[in-house]
């Protein structure tokens, strides 16, 4: 008797895709992981706005006329700023009574409203972009 003929294995072995699917889910929780960690809390939140608030006044309101005096632009901006710094704890609590958290998780939504147009940030890894 003649043994049956074998033949060529139709799947290849499924061990690469396996690990491939393993490392892959781990980076995944990794990552998931890494995000939840450095999502930024309100506090951080409140900090930078009311730094990126106060920067924006600044730029916008002691920016003296440039037709002005020397001596009165110098005296003008000095006194802007120095007003801005002291008026900074009000800011703060303007924002923070004015300011709506999303929290995603993996991230948050900021939106503070103000008189003018509200202010959206998104918060990820401990970094906060202004969303137009």
């Amino acid at each position: 008797m003649t043994p049956p003929p074998s033949y060529p294995s139709a799947l290849p072995s499924r061990k690469p895709f396996s690990m491939l699917r393993w490392v892959g889910g781990a980076a995944m929780a990794v990552a998931g992981l890494a995000l939840i960690v450095t999502n930024p809390r309100q506090e951080i939140y409140t900090d930078f706005a009311t730094g990126t608030v106060s920067k924006f006044l600044v730029r916008d309101l002691c920016n003296a006329n440039p037709q002005a005096p020397k001596g009165f632009e110098t005296l003008v901006k000095d006194g802007c700023q120095a007003f801005m710094q002291q008026g900074s704890t009000e800011i703060r609590g303007f924002i923070q009574h004015n300011t709506e958290r999303q929290d995603f998780l993996l991230f948050s939504l900021y939106t503070t409203d103000f008189p003018i147009r509200p202010l959206r940030v998104l918060g990820i890894f401990n970094q906060f972009f202004l969303i137009p």
